[in-house]
């Protein structure tokens, strides 16, 4: 009777993707993506950056939570979570700008997202610039996404091949046999 004393990867083989719980840790991920992005779009730089590190730490967070490595499916639940929080961010982050930059004037947080920055994202130069940092960061992000997909299928693919692989039977060597 043969025994297999490789123990480790098969309780990694075996192991089930806790969607669920994934996606929870990839949204709580995003969330750190969130406010990265708004401070790095008040310090003046390219807030499309964050695109990039939001969707790795969302993946990250997601791989963790889920228990599955190079999962395919978390790479697009990662990729959905980050399109809806990307756009939530840039959004933030120039409702925050407008906010700090009007204040001194007497408007107030909820004012600045309620009222002002709808009025102004209804003017045709504002909302082309918007739009322009949007893409940006979504365009960053979506590398990354690219770059993950890649990973997840190839990870498929080699292991659906090591499993069609047969496995060739010991044959026995004519000099090895004990006399």
């Amino acid at each position: 009777m043969e025994q297999n004393t490789n123990i480790g990867p098969e309780i990694v083989k075996s192991k089930t993707e806790n969607v669920g719980a994934g996606i929870l840790a990839a949204i709580g991920c995003s969330l750190i993506g969130v406010v990265l992005y708004c401070l790095i779009y008040q310090m003046g730089y390219i807030a499309g950056i964050s695109g990039l590190v939001m969707v790795s730490l969302e993946y990250w967070g997601y791989q963790k939570a889920s228990g599955k490595k190079k999962s395919v499916k978390g790479v697009i639940i990662s990729a959905v979570i980050a399109l809806i929080m990307l756009v939530v961010s840039e959004y933030l982050a120039v409702g925050f700008d407008l906010f700090f930059t009007y204040k001194d004037e007497g408007l107030t947080l909820s004012d600045t997202f309620r009222e002002f920055l709808p009025l102004v994202l209804k003017e045709p130069e504002a909302k082309k610039e918007f739009l322009i940092e949007l893409r940006k960061s979504l365009l960053l992000g979506g590398v990354v996404v690219v770059v993950f997909v890649v990973d997840a299928v190839k990870a498929v693919k080699a292991k659906k091949n090591a499993a069609a692989q047969p496995t060739a039977p010991v044959q026995n060597d004519p000099s090895q046999i004990e006399r």
